[in-house]
């Protein structure tokens, strides 16, 4: 089963336009490739994709992972080994394992709870998401960082400077999306959706999925069928719904196929 709508399509760095600054193709698409298994909940996949990443020296990978183990989606919970892998995520210069792996020095979860430890590494990530989000031009590393401002983690707490920091991880996912990248227009469709980083509307989110589904994204496409499944940001039609499900289906999106399957009567 899916999870729900608003969870699907979490902000995530997706398609095939080449990204700024040091990411390769191989690397950005392997990344991107794993945040969608991660979303559709197939973690076998996403598994193996982000260890491909980690074992090539990318640290967003080693970081993803960790937190597939801590979580225990898809693998038994195993805080000792997320441990590992954000130890080489944030080794890697990926903000995201040095903030994770600083949460875990704060609370003192599987490690000595060492309070000087966690603002060490809480700097890092913001030293390193910093780079990756106006260096190479990464969106979740913008976001990550402006939750770092908003939250005060390794820095002083500045909602403005969280504000300005969601407006540049919009700007990138919309400049791209304007491109013509499907995935970008979904992930910015999402975050309008659900008001991650900015205020949440409908009636923005659904151009987004739509000009998505257009340019052959089946999560874009399954995201406005959604919305009109349940009339938010659109009148409500189930036919149309029931036809932007069919083509989501032939573009090989297995939930929408299963949304299309007579249901059985007992």
């Amino acid at each position: 089963m899916r999870k729900l709508f608003t969870s699907i399509l979490v902000v995530a760095s997706l398609g095939t336009l080449a990204v700024l600054g040091e990411d390769t193709n191989s690397f950005q698409k392997t990344m991107e490739r794993g945040n969608v298994a991660y979303q559709v909940q197939d973690y076998p996949k996403a598994i193996t994709l982000f260890t491909q990443l980690c074992d090539g020296g990318d640290g967003r990978g080693c970081s993803k992972l960790g937190e597939i183990y801590e979580d225990g989606d898809g693998v038994p919970h195993n805080i000792a080994q997320a441990i590992k892998l954000y130890v080489k995520g944030c080794e890697l210069k990926n903000g995201r394992g040095c903030s994770e792996l600083g949460d875990l020095y704060l609370q003192g979860e599987g490690v000595k709870k060492d309070l000087t430890h966690a603002q060490i590494l809480y700097t890092k990530a913001i030293e390193f998401s910093t780079t990756d989000c106006h260096e190479k031009h990464r969106p979740l590393a913008c976001l990550d960082l402006g939750l770092m401002y908003a939250k005060g983690k390794g820095v002083k707490k500045d909602g403005a400077k969280a504000e300005q920091l969601y407006a540049t991880a919009v700007g990138i996912h919309q400049e791209s999306c304007d491109k013509g990248n499907a995935e970008r227009c979904t992930i910015l469709g999402d975050m309008y959706n659900d008001g991650k980083g900015i205020a949440q509307d409908y009636t923005k989110a659904a151009p987004l999925f739509v000009r998505a589904c257009e340019l052959g994204s089946p999560e874009g496409c399954f995201a406005i069928g959604f919305m009109y499944d349940v009339g938010h940001g659109v009148p409500k039609d189930k036919a149309k719904a029931k036809k932007i499900y069919q083509h989501a289906c032939e573009l090989g999106d297995t939930f929408s196929c299963d949304i299309l399957q007579p249901k059985a009567h007992p």
